[in-house]
């Protein structure tokens, strides 16, 4: 409140306030007696488009969920996302077969599941009824932070899509499929609030749309052309569909001052091999190993690994060995899979072709690691040219 940004950013929580009393999200109630009400805080984010550009300023009111007690605030709290495995899958589909493919998102997502539990929570701050100041929120609603918050919310929208007729695949509990006719078809997968849908005909994804906004708050965000900081990249008079992860790229180098590194062709040399016996010996070189973001640096690299980057997987399976007491030659290898990362920002995920063909490759280095003399096997599953799942594990 004290920022220059401070009107954007008090639009932004009165815009959810009020989503919050439209959705009837709480009652004022007084505190039973045994009971304490959980503490909630404002949760400010700039949302940026693709080019980094600023989108609008979003105020989130999160529970302190932290403070619920197990058996009395929540019991199941589990809940899937898709795969990125079925994602790439469908990527491959829509570039093969030239289908439709669009996203859309879920305004107030948590807002929209619903309690089983007994639940009381503070009143927001700066938003305190002046004659109920003694009065608590008992929550009809789930909201964010909350312990089973998506659970809830995977729940309602199961049982609203498959009432809707669609079909969820078994080997995704977060993709679901509905046929029309004998080529018709509607293919829906959903990571928390985000949906992406793909569909020959665009005449069913308008109907999809529609259906959904009458039960729930949506955004059509259009033609995909960017999911969970992926960017994608289409020609759809070529059919090819690319997914690449440059901008993340990017950001990883600039936080590790790798932005102006010499590149190198390699992720690592070959025939080089890492041990434990590199790993410090003395507290002065643990002291001095302690201040490099070696564990962070090697996350980074293996988001990226899991998204698009088969040709990291090797690599980073190798330097996550030492996480827990990395040494100087460690670091320097981690170094080495970041300046090959500059070398190939550019290097994406290509589906395309005429041909929707499954290939599947597999290898096995034969007790490639020193530590534990085990082998390192690895495996990639292409479809229509790009590669859509791998491994690379020890």
């Amino acid at each position: 409140m004290n920022s220059s940004d401070a009107s954007q950013w008090m639009v932004a929580m009165q815009e959810e306030i009020i989503a919050l009393h439209k959705n009837n999200t709480w009652d004022l109630v007084p505190l039973p007696q045994g009971r304490k009400p959980i503490g909630n805080k404002w949760v400010f984010k700039i949302k940026r488009n693709g080019d980094d550009q600023v989108e609008r300023y979003r105020a989130r009111l999160v529970v302190k969920g932290y403070a619920q007690k197990e058996g009395i605030d929540f019991n199941e709290i589990f809940s899937p996302v898709v795969r990125l495995t079925t994602v790439r899958v469908v990527l491959a589909m829509c570039a093969t077969f030239n289908l439709h493919l669009e996203q859309l998102d879920v305004k107030t997502t948590f807002l929209h599941g619903d309690l089983e539990e007994e639940i009381y929570m503070l009143q927001p701050e700066g938003f305190e009824e002046k004659e109920k100041k003694n009065l608590v929120c008992r929550l009809n609603k789930s909201l964010y932070g909350l312990k089973q918050a998506p659970r809830c919310w995977y729940k309602r929208f199961d049982s609203f899509i498959m009432s809707l007729g669609y079909n969820r695949l078994n080997a995704d509990p977060c993709a679901y499929f509905k046929r029309f006719g004998e080529n018709g078809f509607v293919i829906l997968l959903l990571y928390v609030d985000y949906m992406l849908v793909a569909c020959p005909n665009k005449d069913h994804i308008k109907e999809l749309k529609a259906r959904l906004a009458r039960e729930f708050e949506m955004k059509d965000l259009g033609p995909t052309n960017k999911i969970l900081g992926m960017q994608i990249h289409r020609d759809r008079s070529n059919r090819k569909i690319c997914l690449s992860q440059k901008n993340y790229l990017k950001k990883i180098l600039s936080r590790f001052s790798m932005q102006d590194c010499k590149p190198i062709s390699t992720p690592l040399p070959i025939n080089f091999k890492l041990s434990s016996s590199m790993s410090p010996s003395s507290e002065e070189e643990r002291m001095k190993m302690s201040r490099v973001s070696y564990a962070s640096a090697v996350g980074s690299l293996m988001f990226a690994m899991i998204c698009t980057r088969p040709d990291i997987a090797q690599a980073v399976g190798v330097v996550s060995r030492y996480m827990a007491n990395p040494g100087r030659e460690h670091w320097n290898a981690v170094k080495k899979i970041l300046r090959y990362i500059k070398g190939s920002l550019n290097v994406a995920l290509c589906y395309g072709g005429s041909d929707f063909l499954i290939s599947g490759y597999v290898d096995s280095d034969y007790v490639g690691d020193l530590d534990k003399s085990k082998s390192t096997t690895w495996y990639v599953f292409t479809i229509a040219g790009g590669a859509v799942s791998w491994v690379s594990k020890l």
